[in-house]
């Protein structure tokens, strides 16, 4: 094999997608209404699928985002329209809950709690085993 010159690409870094501030939650433990947000992601079309989840430090609650995305409830698409819109629900427990045993759990405590929201791009280049969120964005909650 006879080479006379090697050239080597490496593709320029793409600007991660940004979060607008999102609104804050209120909520009395036990809630099913008024317990969510909207997060709006602006990227561009190289940020092409972008993944999101949630974590929350409220205690007995947990998080869920929904996209109106075809594919998956969990992605948006930066490459159809540079902008996204996701909803963020609270999900909490009310206080005198049955949890399943002789007699009634403590709900999630009123207080100040927050929500995590990570989205991950496709040209996201962190390793497979340790994926680090190109952009996350933190909702305020306070349960009553």
């Amino acid at each position: 094999m006879l080479v006379d010159y090697v050239r080597y690409y490496q593709a320029s870094a793409v600007a991660p997608p940004s979060f607008a501030a999102p609104g804050a939650i209120t909520v009395k433990a036990g809630a099913t209404m008024r317990n969510m947000t909207t997060v709006n992601l602006k990227g561009t079309a190289m940020d092409g699928r972008v993944y999101l989840n949630c974590s929350t430090n409220a205690l007995k609650a947990s998080c869920s985002v929904s996209t109106a995305d075809p594919l998956s409830k969990s992605t948006v698409n930066l490459r159809a329209k540079d902008t996204a819109a996701a909803t963020v629900t609270l999900i909490t427990t009310a206080s005198g809950e049955s949890n399943g045993s002789a007699g009634s759990s403590a709900g999630t405590p009123p207080g100040t709690y927050e929500i995590t929201v990570n989205a991950y791009a496709e040209t996201n280049a962190s390793p497979a085993n340790r994926p680090v969120p190109d952009v996350s964005v933190q909702i305020p909650v306070t349960v009553q």
